[in-house]
C-alpha cells in the first residue's frame, strides 16, 4: 500500500516539538514501504523520519483554466493569498511594507484569505499607519476571483516559515507573477523559486522590504519565465508522474 502525503499536512506535524507529535511523525513515516511526497523538501523530512521509499509527485494546476481568467480591474503592487495563521508570517510582510512605504508612499498590498490572525494583523496595519496601503479582501469563494487579483498585481509575497508545497505561489507564477519568499528549512516554496521567477530572502523585515522593492519593477521581465515554469506543473504532467510513481512500487 501507499501512504499519500498532500498539501502541508506533513509540514504541520514537523513543526511540532512535543513528544506526542514526534511519536506520530515517527510511526506515520513507517506505515508503508512506499510514500508519496508533494515536494523534495517534504521527501527529505520523511526520509529523516525513517521512511523507506519516498517518491515526489508535486501538486498540479489547471493551466488552461488559469489562462482563461481575465485580470481584475482592481490593481495592486503586492498580493498574498492563503490562510491568515501564525506560521504564514503576515506580520513580517506588514512590517516590511512599513519600510517599503518610506520610498513608495502609494504602495498597495492585497491580502486574500481569512483565519485566526485576521484581527491581530488588522491591528498591526493600524499601528503602522498602513490603512491606505494594505487591503484585506477576506476569503474569496470563487477561486477565479483570487486568480484575477493575482493577474492584476505585480508581485506575490509568501513569507511563510512552513509550507509543504506552496500552491498559491505556483498559481501566482501561472498568472505571470514573480514570487518572493523567505528562507526556512520547512518552507517548500523555496523549491519553486528560481532567479528567473522570483527571489528568496532572509526572514527579517528589512531583508523582505529590500527584496520587495528590488522585485517590484520586474514583473514584465519575468512574466514569461514564470508562466513557463508553472506550466511544468500542469495536471496532465502531474498525472503522468503520479502514474509512474504507482507503477514503480
Amino acid at each position: 500500500t501507499w501512504h499519500e502525503v498532500w498539501g502541508d499536512y506533513w509540514q504541520s506535524y514537523l513543526g511540532k516539538k512535543g513528544i506526542a507529535g514526534q511519536a506520530v511523525e515517527w510511526a506515520s513515516a513507517r506505515l508503508t514501504d512506499h510514500n508519496v511526497a508533494v515536494s523534495a523538501r517534504t521527501q527529505r523530512d520523511l526520509l529523516s523520519l525513517g521512511a523507506r521509499k519516498v517518491a515526489v509527485v508535486p501538486n498540479g494546476i489547471d493551466w488552461q483554466g488559469i489562462n482563461r481568467v481575465q485580470a481584475s480591474a482592481v490593481q495592486s503592487d503586492i498580493i498574498y493569498a492563503g490562510r491568515l495563521v501564525e506560521h504564514k508570517n503576515l506580520d513580517l510582510l506588514i512590517r516590511a511594507l512599513a519600510i517599503v512605504r518610506a520610498d513608495r508612499t502609494d504602495v498597495l498590498a492585497i491580502i486574500v484569505g481569512d483565519g485566526p490572525e485576521n484581527k491581530r494583523l488588522k491591528s498591526l496595519v493600524h499601528e503602522k499607519g498602513l490603512e491606505k496601503n494594505v487591503h484585506f479582501s477576506g476569503f474569496l469563494e470563487n477561486y477565479g476571483d483570487a486568480l484575477a487579483l493575482m493577474k492584476s498585481s505585480r508581485l506575490f509575497v509568501a513569507p511563510s516559515s512552513r509550507e509543504g508545497f506552496g500552491m498559491a505561489a505556483l498559481d501566482a507564477n501561472a498568472c505571470g507573477l514573480p514570487v518572493v519568499t523567505v528562507e526556512h528549512r520547512m518552507n517548500s516554496v523555496i523549491d519553486l523559486v528560481t532567479k528567473e521567477t522570483g527571489a528568496v530572502c532572509l526572514p527579517t523585515e528589512r531583508a523582505l522590504a529590500e527584496t520587495i522593492s528590488r522585485m517590484l519593477p520586474k514583473k514584465e521581465e519575468m512574466r514569461e519565465r514564470c508562466m513557463q515554469q508553472a506550466r511544468k506543473y500542469d495536471w496532465e504532467k502531474t498525472c503522468d508522474r503520479a502514474e509512474k510513481a504507482y507503477s514503480d512500487r
